[in-house]
């Protein structure tokens, strides 16, 4: 749904923005989206439309990479649904129970062993801990190894010293907290996420972009373009030096599309681990609800039966697990006139009415 919204607003866009019909301009939102860049449209060169197809070429890649994952996971569903049918249906027909048997043992076997190895990977996360140790610590002699070159190979003074010393002092401790904050800190590994895609594209955008004379947000619709390997051909390199600088360049475009596509693919296993969250609790609340409204129903069918038992048509006796039931035919409403077999059906009815809910 979002995906077909999504080539709406973008055919919306490029139709109005330019002299295109509906159908080549939604022509160019499938093959700005799917990066293949046919490059046979007249493409505007005004600021409004190259910012909005920068960011309609991420949000498109994205959007369908996830639609694309999203179809693959329902048929991969259903085959192993399908699949776990038909061995089922062989199994009961064949009689295979033991086997069945043997299965859920080797799976618990398994499990243990998963149990056995995740305690394995604590020790090794334990052993990492002390190596980051031992690193600081070599960090540390490192660093008081450059203090004694620099105390013992310069003529600074002592204040310059002082100077040198604190400058180095708050320059590895804002490394430390900036490492930090991008390693265990939401907001710093998404930032670390996107640094490696901003710095090739700002890369790109102001070598090229000032060596071709090109405004800034040409040049990152330039770079945008060339990374993502959408390619519609309106800007290229035309000077020898951007030449060879695109010749060494452009190969990174394959690495940043794995990065932004295992980026992307990151993000949406998240939001299925969260959707599946989010059904467990809502699972649980209704369980526990029903388990409440059975456990009140119990107490008012006790309480019905207690009522019954003070009026003298219901005695009922404890004798440990046993619950013995007696009861007077005219105070609870048995027809006298009614056959035997009858009487017989409608005496069982109360007495297993009265005991299951006690």
């Amino acid at each position: 749904t979002f995906m077909g919204m999504y080539l709406v607003l973008g055919t919306i866009f490029f139709e109005r923005n330019t002299e295109w019909d509906v159908k080549n301009a939604l022509l160019f939102s499938i093959y700005t989206i799917t990066t293949v860049g046919y490059g046979n449209h007249y493409i505007p060169r005004t600021p409004g439309f190259q910012t909005f197809t920068i960011f309609y070429i991420f949000v498109g890649i994205a959007t369908l990479t996830i639609m694309v994952a999203q179809v693959y996971q329902y048929i991969a569903l259903e085959a192993t649904r399908a699949q776990y049918s038909r061995d089922k249906t062989d199994v009961t027909r064949r009689g295979y129970h033991s086997d069945m048997g043997r299965v859920v043992q080797d799976a618990n076997n398994a499990e243990r062993g998963t149990d056995g190895l995740s305690n394995g990977n604590e020790g090794n996360r334990e052993e990492s801990d002390g190596g980051g140790a031992q690193a600081t610590g070599r960090r540390n002699s490192n660093y008081s190894s450059l203090r004694s070159l620099l105390e013992l190979h310069t003529n600074f003074s002592l204040e310059d010293r002082s100077r040198i010393e604190d400058f180095f002092d708050r320059a590895v401790h804002l490394f430390e907290r900036t490492k930090h904050f991008l390693r265990y800190n939401q907001i710093g590994r998404g930032i670390s996420v996107l640094l490696p895609f901003a710095g090739l594209i700002l890369i790109g955008a102001i070598v090229v972009g000032n060596i071709e004379g090109w405004t800034v947000i040409e040049s990152l619709y330039f770079s945008v373009v060339s990374l993502t390997t959408v390619g519609f051909g309106d800007y290229y390199p035309t000077r020898e030096a951007s030449v060879w600088f695109c010749v060494f360049w452009l190969p990174f475009s394959v690495g940043f599309m794995s990065l932004y596509l295992g980026s992307v693919a990151h993000f949406y296993i998240q939001l299925s681990n969260n959707n599946v969250q989010r059904l467990e609790r809502t699972m649980r609340r209704r369980i526990k609800r029903a388990k409440e409204r059975a456990k009140k129903e119990r107490a008012e069918a006790l309480e019905r039966a207690t009522r019954a038992a003070g009026q003298g048509s219901v005695s009922i006796q404890l004798g440990g697990d046993n619950v013995a039931v007696e009861y007077d035919e005219k105070k609870l409403g048995v027809p006298q006139d009614l056959p035997a077999h009858l009487k017989k059906k409608r005496k069982s009815a109360i007495r297993f009415s009265i005991s299951s809910f006690w």
